[in-house]
């Protein structure tokens, strides 16, 4: 459900779609238009406005310009992030973990100005009796990647369990006051933008996690990755509209005495996919061969320096993962596997990492049971948590899924690359490798760029499982059709929001943008 909210957002995003106006102060963005049966729950639970009675046909496209806008601002008051607007005036919102926008399909029964139908390039749309016009709540943005850790109590005991004081905006006697007041009226806008602000000056001053504690203050320290829970985890923390904080909410912050504490995220330079998790009957030769690096026997050659901290695992363990994917990638191996929590194998095992089968015995953050499709796990004994490195010599990035309808000129025209047709006059003569796909997307996906970076075309799409489209103006037309939901990627599966190893299938394109 939210996997495929957030493909629909990536892939409506070339409109240029944060939507703000002097008479609308609150930003969002276009998702599509889905229908809903009427069953319930409804795909979105919560009716916030009726405006039914009130509809002014005669001024149809002013109206509904302030219904959209009404429609955000009270989902912004009620806390939530997703709203969409059906029947030509009724306003639906509901909790993200609640909502279920895409669970009827998607729909073509919506409009935009002048009554006419929703196209693409409409930012401003309504649904129909029977279907939603899905927007998207705009967070701010912010430059530093950052994870929720955790509610924590703090017994003020000097040192604080994160003892740098390091900016306020509660307090105008601190020294760290910068002259911002906490929003109480715009509390749910402004908790993020502080959020933010606070995670910028902790990188800045080189700090790993930092907290946020008595609504406004941000605390750090340089040793607080070692000390941010010694007194314990605590329930004083909040969120949306000051209510307590829950665990699917985004953004928290503590109460008096309570950090809401967070990890800044540093992004791994190595790119890779997650391929599952997969036993290791420990017979030679092994699934992957090489050991190439532990973390876990100090006795061991291929110790490197970095011994595994069970403590604080959640953070050890993607550290650990980007070494293990540094380490392959310079040999020049693309596949490497993650087992017994700190061991590091690779080589040449494109075509044997699978072949002991299958294995449930793979963890994730906090030791949990690895979920399906997680980017971060790591093998138990006998087991690896398998990836496949997938960095290019070409630079690009996920726009989404779109669908094709194949109608001349084509949303992206030119045929660039086939390795599914052999009398293409495009065809390389690669052959789709149906019996190791996992490993065959990514380095089709790679040649595909590369092809269209010589052309230079910003964007280019995956179509039919093995053929490679762009156009000279694709930057303008991928998304003519709208999005699809008809895009795969390792396992056959659907693909995951962002994700950089997924293909359309028939008459579907997945979309990517060359980064200069």
């Amino acid at each position: 459900m939210i996997r495929l909210l957030f493909v629909f957002l990536i892939a409506l995003c070339n409109i240029k779609a944060s939507i703000t106006s002097s008479s609308c102060r609150v930003a969002f963005e276009p998702v599509g238009c889905f229908r809903d049966d009427g069953r319930k729950p409804k795909p979105l639970p919560e009716q916030l406005l009726n405006d039914r009675e009130k509809i002014d046909w005669n001024n149809w496209d002013s109206f509904m310009e302030d219904l959209v806008c009404r429609c955000a601002k009270k989902t912004l008051d009620e806390g939530y992030d997703t709203f969409g607007i059906q029947y030509y005036g009724e306003c639906w919102s509901g909790p993200e973990n609640l909502i279920d926008i895409d669970r009827d399909g998607s729909s073509n029964e919506c409009i935009s100005h002048g009554y006419q139908s929703c196209k693409a390039q409409n930012t401003t749309c309504v649904g129909k009796n029977g279907a939603n016009f899905v927007y998207k709540l705009v967070q701010p943005s912010c430059s530093i990647q950052i994870e929720r850790v955790g509610c924590f109590k703090d017994d003020m005991i000097p040192p604080r369990p994160l003892p740098e004081y390091i900016l306020s905006e509660r307090d105008p006697t601190a020294p760290s006051y910068n002259g911002t007041d906490i929003d109480w009226i715009n509390w749910n806008s402004y908790m993020p933008g502080f959020i933010c602000r606070c995670a910028m000056l902790a990188r800045k001053y080189g700090y790993t996690v930092f907290s946020i504690q008595f609504f406004a203050e941000c605390w750090s320290g340089p040793a607080a990755i070692r000390t941010y829970d010694r007194n314990g985890e605590s329930s004083r923390c909040i969120s949306k509209n000051l209510r307590p904080c829950k665990p699917d909410d985004r953004y928290c912050v503590g109460k008096q005495f309570t950090n809401f504490v967070y990890r800044i995220v540093e992004p791994c330079d190595i790119t890779y996919t997650q391929l599952g998790c997969y036993r290791d009957k420990l017979d030679t030769p092994r699934p992957i061969p090489i050991l190439m690096s532990t973390e876990q026997d100090r006795t061991s050659k291929q110790f490197n320096g970095h011994v595994v901290d069970y403590r604080r695992w959640d953070e050890h363990m993607e550290g650990m993962i980007c070494r293990c994917a540094k380490r392959s990638f310079g040999s020049k191996f693309k596949i490497f596997g993650m087992q017994s929590y700190g061991e590091c194998w690779s080589g040449e095992g494109e075509r044997t990492y699978r072949k002991d089968g299958g294995s449930n015995r793979c963890v994730a953050k906090r030791f949990s049971t690895c979920p399906p499709k997680s980017l971060h796990c790591v093998g138990e004994v006998a087991a690896n948590y398998v990836y496949y490195v997938t960095s290019c010599d070409v630079k690009f990035e996920a726009v989404g899924c779109f669908h094709d309808d194949l109608i001349l000129p084509r949303p992206l025209p030119d045929l660039i690359l086939s390795e599914r047709d052999s009398t293409s006059p495009v065809f390389n003569g690669r052959r789709i490798d149906w019996l190791n796909w996992d490993t065959y997307v990514p380095e089709f996906i790679c040649r595909c760029a590369k092809q269209a970076k010589e052309f230079q075309r910003e964007v280019f799409g995956l179509q039919f499982y093995g053929e490679c489209w762009s156009g000279v103006n694709g930057n303008n037309t991928f998304n003519r059709n709208g999005p699809s939901t008809k895009c795969i990627g390792p396992g056959y599966q659907p693909c995951t929001p962002g994700s950089k190893t997924c293909i359309g299938m028939t008459s579907t394109n997945y979309v990517y943008r060359i980064v200069p």
